[in-house]
């Protein structure tokens, strides 16, 4: 019995030409989403990703596309933030903008181990404290003191 061949992609023949039309038509009709539209063009991802990463104007229009796709998400939020028929899912909608859009002013449910900008709140590394200890016996004794507490 003979084994059934994969009649989805030819076996031997390189892929026809795509240009970056089709390929942006496609990022449209997938909301963005690059995997999606590689098998919308029956091309691999990695094929796809490479034609992205050389292309200026393709990268330029994921992110307008993707600006779009995030600009469509927070209407529908701001819509289900507003609905007053929906406590429980409007409850749920408004802490969620809070944690993503609140963050600077505290609403977080991680704690933050940088700075408001991403900078370093300290300069010293474990080597830098291991040193200080070593060469300060009186604080070493100071912290397994509070450790032992």
């Amino acid at each position: 019995m003979q084994k059934p061949r994969n009649i989805t992609k030819p076996l031997g023949r390189r892929p026809l030409a795509i240009s970056d039309e089709q390929i942006i038509e496609a990022l449209e009709k997938s909301a963005g989403m690059q995997t999606e539209a590689a098998r919308k063009l029956d091309m691999s991802y990695d094929t796809f990703w490479r034609r992205v990463a050389k292309s200026e104007t393709l990268k330029a229009k994921i992110t307008e596309i993707n600006e779009r796709a995030l600009d469509f998400a927070e209407s529908k939020l701001l819509q289900t933030m507003k609905n007053d028929s929906e406590p429980k899912v409007q409850l749920t909608a408004l802490i969620f903008f809070l944690k993503c859009k609140g963050k600077r002013r505290g609403y977080v449910e991680r704690q933050e181990l940088t700075g408001g900008d991403g900078e370093r709140l300290f300069d010293a590394g474990a080597k830098d404290v291991a040193d200080a200890i070593k060469s300060n016996p009186a604080l070493a004794d100071k912290i397994k003191a509070e450790l032992s507490d």
